[in-house]
């Protein structure tokens, strides 16, 4: 069975040591990967 693995905040660069965990608990050569990047602003008021 699959595994979704899903994590929120950090950027790709600054969170390497859990991106490294998670790449890992595949055990697989060549795990795919989806990254979404949702960008959020807060309003002015």
């Amino acid at each position: 069975m699959g595994r979704i693995v899903a994590i929120g905040g950090g950027e790709l660069d600054t969170t390497h040591k859990i991106n490294k965990y998670i790449v890992g608990m595949t055990e697989k050569k060549n795990p795919n990967m989806l990254f979404v990047r949702i960008i959020m602003r807060e309003e002015k008021s």
